[in-house]
């Protein structure tokens, strides 16, 4: 069967009395009829595609961004003349600040954070309504499950899901709007469709999730970790677990800041590590290296996402603007009273907004003044690192530019997903009236199916 919404067309087709249904000439009638009618669809089609296309070039962009900061924050503040060296970075990475002490700490881990992930039973297709399109409530609980309960760790909070938003794609589009902390999708196996939940990591992410109005959807959705489960469990929430030097620690997140005094962990795999802290002046140089090198990597995920997903959005151009702001107008007292920029210490800009490194130069300005080559790039929030994470917050920050606009294409999606499903109502009971009406002109009475219901155009199309 080929939906109409599927092809933008209705599509039919016959083989005279291969069809053994309708006489051909009906269903010719029927298409070309509706063909007329269903001039929406590739309009919905499209405009679905156009925003999937954007809210996939928003979460790279936020992933970019991410990856950025992380290397922003480890030369903010004292950071940028500290070294963190792991032996197994497949197990671990290590960044210190200059909080942390000089020594050598022995990383074992024996279990990374995992999140909760509930799917639910197959559907025949993604945007296949579930139920009668009663209005329904979704609360979703986050806490700890265990034997003697599920203990919520604060108040639910609630999705709505409206008639024609009552199907996987719908749901989906739903929760992401929402933004509960669920990540939700839909995944295929074979020809079903299914729903998939993710929590957060940790523990205390769990979740429960309790279901009022429509009873299909109840069924289908409700899961609690000590009663009823409509939903499966794929995979349970988890913290991390390690040793440092024999002492255990636990993590709901796979980024721990609390194990080695000014040290961040971003652990990868179970194993064992040894993580050696030094803190020297010659580590600046390497510090502002691995800076411009990650900014490059990050100028080109920009400009790839400018000239591809983001094209039309900006998202990605607007940041980039932003940031090459923040670097040009950047600049610090030197201790010789003399101004240092990151042109006096061997920074600049390439003709394709690349950051290009003179170590020589970068060298010779760290001999002459140390600490003002620091505090160019870490002065009290206001150094060129600072500054940077500054602008990234602005973007991927709870209520950044990039945030708000991806929860505009969620609730955009939402809206075209119900606008197809009701698309989909009108085209179904037009069909069966002209197949009715074309029909009795001849004559000929529209078989039912096997139980004797109403056959509907959409069970007897190619």
């Amino acid at each position: 069967m080929v939906s109409p919404l599927a092809t933008g067309t209705s599509n039919l087709s016959a083989s005279g009395s291969n069809t053994g249904i309708v006489p051909a000439d009906v269903l010719a009638q029927v298409t070309r009829t509706l063909q007329s009618k269903n001039t929406l669809a590739p309009k919905l089609n499209a405009a679905l595609a156009n925003d999937q296309t954007k809210l996939s070039g928003l979460g790279q962009l936020r992933g970019a961004l991410a990856t950025f900061q992380n290397v922003v924050q480890a030369v903010s503040g004292d950071g940028l003349s500290t070294a963190a060296q792991s032996s197994s970075t497949a197990v671990l990475k290590a960044t210190g600040s200059r909080a942390a002490q000089a020594g050598t700490y022995n990383v074992v881990v024996s279990e990374l954070a995992q999140s909760q992930v509930l799917q639910s039973k197959p559907q025949t297709a993604a945007d296949t309504l579930i139920g009668s399109g009663t209005p329904t409530s979704i609360k979703i609980d986050f806490g700890t499950a265990g034997n003697g309960g599920f203990v919520p760790s604060g108040a639910g909070k609630i999705v709505k899901i409206d008639s024609g938003s009552n199907s996987l794609a719908g749901i989906a589009s739903a929760i992401n709007a929402a933004e509960t902390g669920v990540t939700a999708k839909v995944v295929r196996s074979g020809n079903q469709s299914s729903l998939q939940l993710t929590s957060p990591t940790g523990t205390s992410q769990s979740l429960r999730i309790s279901v009022s109005g429509d009873a299909d959807l109840k069924n289908l959705l409700e899961y609690n970790p000590n009663g009823q489960k409509g939903l499966s469990q794929v995979a349970q929430a988890r913290n991390a677990e390690f040793t440092v030097n024999g002492v255990a620690g636990s993590s709901a997140s796979n980024t721990v800041t609390n194990a080695i005094t000014g040290t961040r962990l971003e652990l990868a795999a179970k194993g064992t590590s040894s993580v050696v802290i030094t803190q020297d002046n010659s580590q600046i140089a390497n510090n502002v290296s691995n800076l411009v090198t990650s900014f490059n990597q990050l100028n080109s995920k920009l400009k790839s996402l400018s000239q591809g997903e983001l094209k039309t959005e900006g998202s990605a151009a607007r940041v980039q603007d932003a940031l090459a702001r923040t670097l040009r107008n950047s600049s610090v007292t030197g201790s010789d009273g003399n101004q240092l920029t990151l042109a006096s210490v061997g920074i600049s800009s390439g003709t394709n907004g690349d950051l290009v490194l003179d170590k020589t130069k970068l060298q010779a300005a760290i001999a002459a003044d140390p600490s003002g080559v620091s505090r160019l790039f870490s002065q009290s929030g206001s150094g060129v690192a600072d500054s940077l994470n500054g602008q990234i917050k602005n973007a991927i920050g709870a209520d950044g530019s990039v945030t708000r606009e991806a929860a505009a294409v969620n609730k955009d999606i939402s809206s075209l997903n119900a606008k197809k499903a009701n698309l989909a109502r009108a085209l179904t009971l037009q069909a069966n009236a002209l197949i009715k009406q074309y029909t009795a002109q001849q004559n000929t009475a529209l078989p039912g199916l096997p139980d004797g219901s109403p056959k509907s155009l959409f069970d007897i199309i190619g």
